[in-house]
């Protein structure tokens, strides 16, 4: 249902990933200054166009209400660029919520790019997919993108105890989440 999303912003197309885009993920999936706040290690063009496959497989898994994994390319529209990526999906430890992530590779950092980016995602989240609830997991070294989630309105709700044992990477990252009835709200005041 959802295998065909662009959103455009003033600056950025968000997009559905096309197989063409591994190339361009794999520059970004490899920067080192974006992979000290993920859970991944340097990937190979291969391993990144069997992730780009999936998450194009994932697409037809989302339906209004459910989403499993929306992971969209971000593109920058003065150059047509992939910069990076955002979307919602399944938290990687509880399925029964969903995340908010947003990526941009550190050639484009401080820019508003990230923000610019979630600000469109969390729309479409609460208007397109018609989800309840939305939340982030922010690593708590990175200042930069608590700001960009404080930014588009989510709200601290404190940090990660109870993580699985397979995901203690998460363990104590700051936990942000925004519903409906506060978005709409914070919608209504801007």
């Amino acid at each position: 249902m959802f295998d065909k999303i662009k959103i455009d912003t003033d600056r950025l197309v968000i997009r559905s990933f096309a197989h063409s885009d591994a190339l361009s993920m794999h520059r970004v999936l490899n920067d080192q200054k974006v992979l000290k706040y993920l859970n991944y290690e340097p990937m190979s063009i291969e391993t990144v166009q069997n992730n780009v496959n999936f998450l194009i497989k994932s697409y037809s898994k989302n339906v209004h209400k459910k989403i499993v994994q929306q992971s969209m390319a971000v593109i920058l529209k003065k150059t047509e660029k992939l910069i990076g990526w955002t979307g919602i999906g399944e938290l990687e430890y509880d399925p029964s919520q969903i995340e908010i992530y947003y990526t941009i590779i550190s050639d484009y950092w401080n820019k508003g790019y990230a923000s610019e980016a979630a600000t469109a995602v969390l729309e479409f989240a609460f208007c397109k997919v018609k989800i309840d609830n939305v939340v982030a997991l922010i690593n708590p070294e990175n200042i930069a993108s608590k700001r960009v989630i404080e930014k588009i309105g989510l709200n601290y709700i404190g940090n990660e105890k109870n993580v699985p044992e397979e995901h203690s990477f998460y363990k104590d990252f700051k936990k942000y989440s925004l519903n409906i009835e506060q978005y709409k709200k914070m919608k209504r005041l801007i």
